[in-house]
């Protein structure tokens, strides 16, 4: 299952950013967990940050192993190529579009 945590904030995105949810939706169904946008344009970021722009969204970790979740992210960064980063942080899965 795909979704937003209630009080996130979408506003205006990047054409990009459908298509990361839905690879990250994906590769979610394939791991057995569901996937859950915790931040898009709402919330305080780093200065310069991808949020700002409409370029980044922040996903729900709870349920990941340290182990699962290095491994997601690294199959995830595969999938999505150069373009994009993705960086574990200690309360979340963070993914910008960053050509």
């Amino acid at each position: 299952m795909f979704s937003f945590k209630e009080d996130v904030h979408i506003g205006v995105v990047s054409p990009k950013l459908p298509y990361m949810w839905g690879q990250v939706s994906l590769l979610s169904e394939e791991y057995g967990f569901d996937t859950v946008v915790t931040s898009v344009r709402d919330g305080t970021h780093m200065e310069g940050s991808k949020h700002y722009t409409g370029e980044a969204s922040d996903f729900r970790i709870w349920w990941f192993t340290d182990k699962l979740l290095r491994d997601f992210a690294r199959e995830l960064q595969r999938r999505l190529g150069k373009e994009w980063d993705v960086v574990i942080e200690s309360s979340h899965l963070h993914v910008e579009y960053d050509p």
